[in-house]
C-alpha cells in the first residue's frame, strides 16, 4: 500500500426487519482473511453512535425492567431535553380565510400543517428523480374517469375506449414501459367495473364532473370564510344530487366521516346545498358516495345513513371549528389527531415529531 489508501467495506445486518445474509462475496472475503489468521476489523463504536441517537431521551418515563441503557453501553447527556410540541399561536390576521373542504381535513387533525402551509407558505418539494408515485396513478386514474364521462354511449368498444384514456393518462403521468406492460393488463377489469357502474349511474341523470364550487361562512367575528371544493362528479337526478368522491387509497370510515375527521364529502355537500355550484344552483343531496379504484374493480361505499343529517352535523362542526381558531388564544397543535393522521406529513421534521412524540415528554401525540 505505497499510498497508504484504505478499503472500509460494510453491509447491513437486518434488512426490513430479518436478519441480512452476507453475500457470497463477504463470505469469501470473511474465509480468506480467516485462513490467514486475520480477522475483518470491526467498528464498534459506530453501533453505539446509533445505539445513542436511537435511545428515548425522556428516560424518568422508561421502565428499568425493560430497559436498561447501561447495559447496552448507551448513556445520555445530563440535562438533554426533547423538543416541546409545538403550538404556535399567529395573529388573527394572519390566519387562513379560504380554504378548500380538503385543507378542512388537515386542520381538523393536523393544524400545525395548515400553520405550514398556509401561514409560513412553505411548500414540499418533489425529492429529485421521484419514482412513480401512488398519488400520480391516482390523479391518472381520474383523469380517466373525467374524460370517459364526456364519451358519449356505453356500446361495446366502450372497453376499448376506456383503456385508450387511461392508458393515455398513464404514460402522460409518467409510467415506465415496464409498468405500462402491467397496468394495461390492469386496465382491461378496470373497464369493464367501469362501464357497469357507468350504465347503472347515468340513467335519467345529468353529471358534472371535476366541478369547482364555494360558499362564504359567515363567523361569530363577523369575518367571512370562503369555502370551496372540486367534487370529482355530481350526479343530478330528479332534482337531488349525489355527490361522489373517486378513491384509489383508503376510504374513510362511517366512524371517521361521523366524527367530522373526513368532512370533504360532507362539506361538499353544504356548498350544493347552498347554491355554490353555479351549473347546479341550490339542491338537495340525496347521496354520499365514495367509490374506491381498483384492478378488482368499483366498489361504492355509501359516508352517511342520513345524508341531510351528516351534512347539518358537518357544517355547524365546520363554524365552531373556524370560530375557534379566530381566537389568538387558540394553537395549531402538531398532530391534534394522531389516531387518524397516517404515517407522516409533510410538515413532520419541522414539527420535531419524532422528538417528542416517539421520545419525548408528550409520547401520547395528543388528542386521541
Amino acid at each position: 500500500r505505497a499510498d497508504d489508501r484504505r478499503f472500509a467495506p460494510r453491509k447491513a445486518q437486518r434488512r426490513g426487519g430479518a436478519p441480512a445474509v452476507a453475500s457470497r462475496w463477504v463470505w469469501r472475503l470473511e474465509t480468506l482473511a480467516r485462513g490467514a489468521g486475520l480477522s475483518l476489523p470491526d467498528r464498534p463504536e459506530v453501533i453505539d453512535w446509533a445505539r445513542r441517537i436511537d435511545a428515548p431521551l425522556d428516560l424518568a418515563k422508561l421502565d428499568p425492567a425493560k430497559l436498561d441503557l447501561a447495559n447496552i453501553g448507551v448513556t445520555v447527556p445530563a440535562g438533554l431535553k426533547p423538543a416541546a410540541r409545538p403550538a404556535p399561536c399567529p395573529p388573527v390576521e394572519v390566519r387562513p380565510t379560504a380554504m378548500a373542504v380538503t385543507g378542512i381535513e388537515t386542520w381538523i387533525r393536523d393544524p400545525y400543517a395548515i400553520y405550514a402551509r398556509h401561514i409560513l407558505r412553505l411548500r414540499p418539494l418533489d425529492p429529485p428523480d421521484a419514482p412513480f408515485a401512488a398519488a400520480q396513478r391516482g390523479s391518472a386514474l381520474h383523469k380517466a374517469l373525467e374524460d370517459f364521462a364526456a364519451v358519449p354511449g356505453l356500446g361495446d368498444g366502450a372497453e376499448a375506449v376506456f383503456c385508450d384514456l387511461l392508458t393515455r393518462t398513464l404514460t402522460e403521468a409518467g409510467l415506465s414501459v415496464t409498468q405500462m406492460a402491467r397496468e394495461s393488463v390492469l386496465a382491461v377489469p378496470l373497464a369493464r367495473a367501469v362501464i357497469d357502474f357507468e350504465r347503472r349511474h347515468r340513467p335519467d341523470s345529468r353529471l358534472l364532473v371535476e366541478q369547482r364550487g364555494e360558499i362564504t361562512v359567515t363567523l361569530g367575528d363577523d369575518s367571512a370564510f370562503t369555502l370551496s371544493a372540486r367534487a370529482d362528479r355530481l350526479e343530478l337526478c330528479r332534482d337531488q344530487v349525489a355527490v361522489l368522491d373517486f378513491k384509489t387509497g383508503r376510504v374513510p370510515s362511517s366512524k371517521e366521516v361521523g366524527a367530522h375527521l373526513s368532512p370533504q364529502l360532507t362539506l361538499t355537500g353544504e356548498i350544493v346545498r347552498q347554491g355554490g355550484f353555479a351549473d347546479l344552483g341550490p339542491r338537495p343531496v340525496d347521496r354520499l358516495l365514495y367509490v374506491k379504484l381498483s384492478h378488482k374493480g368499483l366498489e361504492e361505499t355509501s359516508a352517511a345513513k342520513d345524508p341531510a343529517a351528516a351534512i347539518d352535523a358537518a357544517a355547524s362542526g365546520l363554524v365552531r371549528h373556524l370560530n375557534r381558531y379566530r381566537r389568538a388564544t387558540t394553537p395549531f397543535l402538531s398532530w391534534a389527531i394522531p389516531r387518524f393522521i397516517g404515517s407522516r406529513g409533510d410538515y413532520d421534521h419541522l414539527a420535531r415529531l419524532y422528538e417528542w412524540h416517539v421520545s419525548g415528554a408528550d409520547a401520547e401525540g395528543g388528542d386521541q
